[in-house]
């Protein structure tokens, strides 16, 4: 009995190996660093890039996490402007209104935290 069961266990695996070889043969794989001798350039250098590198998106996302960070250690009220006036785009007549000051306080309040964020993010510029 059980040479009928590892007769039927190497059946199987002979078959599944075959059909695996078969797939690879009509799915080979072809390596992006492989020269193309008519070309005289590797596939991957032909390949158009779409968006920016990963070096650039990860500089990208932690310049945009250190300016996050500086926004949120400005006091309440130039946090408050920077946010209205230049992340939600509003006028200053209306950051003046929602914050219930008028457009020269809130206009000063621009000021002094522009001049704290880009003494914070120096290293950044």
């Amino acid at each position: 009995m059980s040479e009928k069961f590892s007769t039927w266990l190497f059946t199987i695996a002979a078959n599944l190996a075959r059909n695996h070889f078969r797939w690879r043969s009509r799915h080979p794989n072809i390596s992006l660093e492989t020269e193309n001798a008519e070309m005289e350039q590797t596939l991957g250098s032909t390949l158009l890039a779409v968006g920016p590198a990963p070096n650039e998106q990860a500089l990208a996302a932690e310049r945009a996490a250190a300016v996050r960070a500086a926004v949120g250690q400005l006091p309440e009220d130039m946090r408050e402007a920077i946010v209205l006036c230049e992340w939600e785009e509003l006028s200053m007549a209306e950051a003046a209104t929602i914050l219930g000051t008028t457009p020269k306080a809130v206009e000063s309040r621009l000021y002094r935290a522009r001049q704290l964020l880009r003494e914070r993010l120096k290293g950044w510029l």
